[in-house]
């Protein structure tokens, strides 16, 4: 089973060969073929619980694929917050996702960010 997370981990579609730090994580263990030592040490380097002085900032629409996943994104950032005991108020939320979408809502940013005013 560690063989066959290494080897899903390795892939590209999973990893992007342009997040160098998380391949270089992977690449770490390729002598061992350790799925979960690479799962650990991705966690390690995000997750608040194992490293507190991670950053997680605000996630962006620019960068999703689609607004399904940027709506995912900001939901693991809320969870995030959450776990360092930071808990936001349903009206900072809704600014938060608002702030990170991008142009192409501007119209909704706009209508939405009225009724917030109302």
């Amino acid at each position: 089973m560690s063989q066959a997370l290494y080897q899903l981990l390795d892939l590209e579609d999973t990893i992007p060969r342009e997040s160098t730090e998380i391949t270089n994580l992977v690449k770490k263990h390729t002598s061992s073929m350790n799925g979960y030592a690479d799962l650990y040490d991705i966690m390690s380097q995000i997750h608040p619980l194992h490293n507190p002085d991670a950053l997680f900032p605000a996630p962006n629409s620019r960068d999703s694929m689609d607004i399904h996943n940027y709506y995912n994104q900001v939901n693991s950032y809320f969870l995030h917050n959450k776990l360092e005991q930071n808990y936001l108020t349903p009206r900072k939320k809704i600014h938060i996702f608002l702030n990170g979408l991008d142009e192409s809502y501007a119209i909704v940013i706009r209508m939405l960010t009225q009724k917030l005013k109302e």
